[in-house]
Protein backbone atom coordinates (compact mmCIF):
# COMPACT_ATOMS: atom_id res chain seq x y z
CA UNK A 1 0.00 0.00 0.00
CA UNK A 2 1.16 3.49 -0.63
CA UNK A 3 1.03 5.75 1.86
CA UNK A 4 -1.36 9.26 1.80
CA UNK A 5 0.05 12.45 0.03
CA UNK A 6 1.33 14.36 2.85
CA UNK A 7 2.82 18.31 1.76
CA UNK A 8 1.51 22.01 1.83
CA UNK A 9 0.60 24.43 -0.84
CA UNK A 10 1.37 28.29 -1.35
CA UNK A 11 -0.38 30.45 -3.72
CA UNK A 12 -0.35 34.21 -4.49
CA UNK A 13 -2.42 35.99 -6.75
CA UNK A 14 -3.46 39.02 -7.89
CA UNK A 15 -6.78 40.22 -9.56
CA UNK A 16 -7.98 43.68 -11.57
CA UNK A 17 -10.27 45.23 -13.70
CA UNK A 18 -9.45 47.56 -16.01
CA UNK A 19 -9.92 50.31 -18.72
CA UNK A 20 -13.83 50.68 -16.82
CA UNK A 21 -14.37 46.78 -17.15
CA UNK A 22 -13.00 46.52 -20.40
CA UNK A 23 -10.46 44.32 -19.60
CA UNK A 24 -10.08 41.94 -16.81
CA UNK A 25 -7.13 40.37 -15.82
CA UNK A 26 -5.23 37.71 -13.51
CA UNK A 27 -1.95 36.45 -12.49
CA UNK A 28 -1.06 33.15 -9.42
CA UNK A 29 2.29 31.98 -8.66
CA UNK A 30 1.82 28.77 -7.07
CA UNK A 31 4.15 26.04 -5.05
CA UNK A 32 3.35 22.74 -4.26
CA UNK A 33 5.83 20.84 -1.98
CA UNK A 34 4.39 17.06 -1.28
CA UNK A 35 5.56 13.51 -0.52
CA UNK A 36 4.40 9.90 -1.29
CA UNK A 37 2.82 10.71 -4.55
CA UNK A 38 2.25 8.20 -6.86
CA UNK A 39 4.20 7.12 -9.91
CA UNK A 40 4.45 3.99 -12.19
CA UNK A 41 7.31 1.87 -11.65
CA UNK A 42 10.05 2.54 -14.10
CA UNK A 43 10.91 -0.98 -14.71
CA UNK A 44 8.11 -3.10 -15.00
CA UNK A 45 9.14 -6.60 -14.46
CA UNK A 46 9.50 -5.25 -10.94
CA UNK A 47 5.64 -5.37 -10.77
CA UNK A 48 4.41 -8.63 -8.86
CA UNK A 49 0.66 -8.40 -11.13
CA UNK A 50 0.24 -6.92 -14.84
CA UNK A 51 2.02 -5.29 -16.66
CA UNK A 52 2.48 -1.77 -14.66
CA UNK A 53 2.07 -0.59 -11.39
CA UNK A 54 2.93 2.31 -8.54
CA UNK A 55 5.09 3.40 -6.04
CA UNK A 56 5.45 6.33 -3.99
CA UNK A 57 8.19 8.91 -4.62
CA UNK A 58 10.09 10.90 -2.58
CA UNK A 59 9.61 14.51 -2.07
CA UNK A 60 8.20 16.54 -5.05
CA UNK A 61 7.76 20.39 -6.00
CA UNK A 62 5.63 21.66 -8.16
CA UNK A 63 6.41 25.30 -9.39
CA UNK A 64 4.10 28.00 -11.90
CA UNK A 65 2.45 30.41 -12.94
CA UNK A 66 -0.98 30.76 -14.37
CA UNK A 67 -2.05 34.24 -16.07
CA UNK A 68 -5.50 34.89 -18.01
CA UNK A 69 -6.25 38.18 -20.11
CA UNK A 70 -9.92 38.82 -21.10
CA UNK A 71 -11.30 41.56 -22.72
CA UNK A 72 -12.59 43.65 -25.70
CA UNK A 73 -10.49 45.32 -27.80
CA UNK A 74 -13.89 46.86 -29.08
CA UNK A 75 -17.22 46.60 -28.12
CA UNK A 76 -18.15 44.04 -31.18
CA UNK A 77 -14.31 42.30 -30.48
CA UNK A 78 -13.58 40.19 -27.47
CA UNK A 79 -10.11 38.28 -26.61
CA UNK A 80 -9.29 35.98 -24.26
CA UNK A 81 -5.51 34.26 -23.57
CA UNK A 82 -4.48 32.66 -21.25
CA UNK A 83 -1.22 30.66 -20.26
CA UNK A 84 -0.21 28.49 -17.59
CA UNK A 85 3.27 27.02 -16.90
CA UNK A 86 4.32 24.08 -14.37
CA UNK A 87 7.69 22.83 -13.35
CA UNK A 88 7.18 19.76 -11.60
CA UNK A 89 10.49 18.51 -10.22
CA UNK A 90 12.23 15.98 -7.31
CA UNK A 91 13.61 17.80 -4.32
CA UNK A 92 14.58 14.28 -2.86
CA UNK A 93 14.25 10.44 -3.65
CA UNK A 94 15.70 7.20 -3.95
CA UNK A 95 15.84 6.84 -7.52
CA UNK A 96 15.79 9.52 -9.28
CA UNK A 97 18.03 12.58 -9.08
CA UNK A 98 17.21 16.07 -7.95
CA UNK A 99 15.63 18.33 -10.48
CA UNK A 100 14.43 15.32 -12.59
CA UNK A 101 10.79 15.65 -13.77
CA UNK A 102 8.57 14.24 -12.06
CA UNK A 103 5.27 13.84 -14.25
CA UNK A 104 6.53 14.08 -17.88
CA UNK A 105 2.88 12.31 -19.16
CA UNK A 106 1.72 16.27 -18.63
CA UNK A 107 3.16 19.39 -20.48
CA UNK A 108 4.91 21.59 -18.48
CA UNK A 109 3.43 25.11 -20.99
CA UNK A 110 -0.21 25.69 -22.11
CA UNK A 111 -1.14 28.73 -24.43
CA UNK A 112 -5.23 29.38 -24.91
CA UNK A 113 -5.97 32.19 -27.04
CA UNK A 114 -9.90 32.99 -28.12
CA UNK A 115 -11.51 35.63 -29.89
CA UNK A 116 -15.21 36.45 -31.11
CA UNK A 117 -15.90 39.36 -33.60
CA UNK A 118 -19.61 40.68 -34.49
CA UNK A 119 -19.72 42.82 -37.16
CA UNK A 120 -22.10 45.38 -37.65
CA UNK A 121 -23.98 47.14 -40.06
CA UNK A 122 -25.74 45.17 -42.59
CA UNK A 123 -23.99 41.99 -41.41
CA UNK A 124 -24.86 42.86 -37.60
CA UNK A 125 -26.53 38.97 -36.65
CA UNK A 126 -23.34 37.65 -37.85
CA UNK A 127 -20.25 36.87 -35.96
CA UNK A 128 -16.62 34.77 -36.26
CA UNK A 129 -15.01 33.74 -34.12
CA UNK A 130 -11.48 31.23 -33.45
CA UNK A 131 -9.85 29.01 -30.76
CA UNK A 132 -5.97 28.71 -30.65
CA UNK A 133 -4.16 26.07 -27.84
CA UNK A 134 -0.75 24.93 -27.93
CA UNK A 135 1.51 22.56 -25.66
CA UNK A 136 4.58 21.78 -25.18
CA UNK A 137 5.84 18.07 -25.77
CA UNK A 138 5.03 14.83 -23.57
CA UNK A 139 6.88 11.87 -22.92
CA UNK A 140 7.76 9.06 -21.11
CA UNK A 141 10.33 6.39 -20.51
CA UNK A 142 9.45 2.57 -19.25
CA UNK A 143 11.77 -0.65 -19.04
CA UNK A 144 11.16 -4.12 -18.84
CA UNK A 145 14.52 -6.68 -18.09
CA UNK A 146 16.54 -4.33 -19.52
CA UNK A 147 15.00 -2.95 -22.71
CA UNK A 148 14.11 0.84 -23.00
CA UNK A 149 10.97 2.07 -24.61
CA UNK A 150 10.88 5.72 -25.58
CA UNK A 151 7.18 7.46 -25.80
CA UNK A 152 6.97 11.14 -27.26
CA UNK A 153 4.42 13.65 -28.35
CA UNK A 154 6.20 16.98 -29.71
CA UNK A 155 4.49 20.30 -28.98
CA UNK A 156 1.39 20.42 -30.83
CA UNK A 157 -1.09 23.30 -31.49
CA UNK A 158 -4.84 23.09 -32.63
CA UNK A 159 -7.18 25.59 -33.79
CA UNK A 160 -10.89 26.01 -33.79
CA UNK A 161 -13.39 28.16 -36.17
CA UNK A 162 -16.88 29.62 -35.18
CA UNK A 163 -19.07 30.74 -37.44
CA UNK A 164 -22.33 32.74 -36.00
CA UNK A 165 -25.97 33.74 -37.45
CA UNK A 166 -28.81 35.54 -35.15
CA UNK A 167 -31.93 34.69 -37.44
CA UNK A 168 -33.87 36.36 -35.01
CA UNK A 169 -34.33 37.71 -31.51
CA UNK A 170 -35.26 33.95 -30.20
CA UNK A 171 -33.03 31.91 -33.13
CA UNK A 172 -29.45 31.25 -33.15
CA UNK A 173 -27.42 28.95 -35.20
CA UNK A 174 -23.62 28.16 -34.89
CA UNK A 175 -21.14 26.15 -36.67
CA UNK A 176 -18.54 24.56 -34.91
CA UNK A 177 -15.12 23.50 -36.75
CA UNK A 178 -13.05 21.77 -34.14
CA UNK A 179 -9.53 20.58 -35.51
CA UNK A 180 -9.82 22.68 -38.28
CA UNK A 181 -6.26 21.96 -39.94
CA UNK A 182 -6.93 18.06 -38.73
CA UNK A 183 -3.68 17.44 -36.53
CA UNK A 184 -2.86 14.26 -35.96
CA UNK A 185 -1.87 14.42 -32.18
CA UNK A 186 -1.79 12.24 -29.16
CA UNK A 187 -3.79 13.67 -26.24
CA UNK A 188 -2.42 10.78 -23.60
CA UNK A 189 0.64 8.96 -23.51
CA UNK A 190 1.39 5.29 -21.41
CA UNK A 191 4.42 4.70 -19.61
CA UNK A 192 4.48 1.08 -20.51
CA UNK A 193 7.31 -1.16 -22.11
CA UNK A 194 5.14 -3.72 -22.63
CA UNK A 195 1.27 -2.66 -23.09
CA UNK A 196 0.81 0.79 -24.61
CA UNK A 197 -2.58 2.69 -24.45
CA UNK A 198 -1.95 5.67 -26.32
CA UNK A 199 -5.31 7.58 -27.19
CA UNK A 200 -5.04 9.82 -30.53
CA UNK A 201 -7.31 13.09 -30.02
CA UNK A 202 -10.16 14.30 -31.60
CA UNK A 203 -9.74 14.71 -36.00
CA UNK A 204 -11.40 17.25 -37.61
CA UNK A 205 -15.16 17.46 -36.26
CA UNK A 206 -17.91 20.04 -37.58
CA UNK A 207 -21.02 20.68 -35.28
CA UNK A 208 -23.91 23.34 -35.87
CA UNK A 209 -26.30 24.06 -33.73
CA UNK A 210 -29.58 25.85 -33.31
CA UNK A 211 -31.12 27.47 -30.15
CA UNK A 212 -34.23 28.96 -29.76
CA UNK A 213 -34.78 30.84 -26.35
CA UNK A 214 -38.49 31.71 -24.99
Amino acid sequence: MIRPIDGENYELGLKGEYLDGALNASIALFQVNQKNRSRAVRDVSECQVGTSCSEASGEVRSRGVDMELQGALRPNWQVGAGYTYTNTEYIKDNTYEKGDRFNTLLPEHMFKLTTIYRFLGDWENWRVGANFYRQSRMYSTAEQSGTTQDIEQKAYSLVDLIVGYKASKNLDFQLNINNLLDKTYYRGISNSATWAWESYGEPRSVRMTARYTF
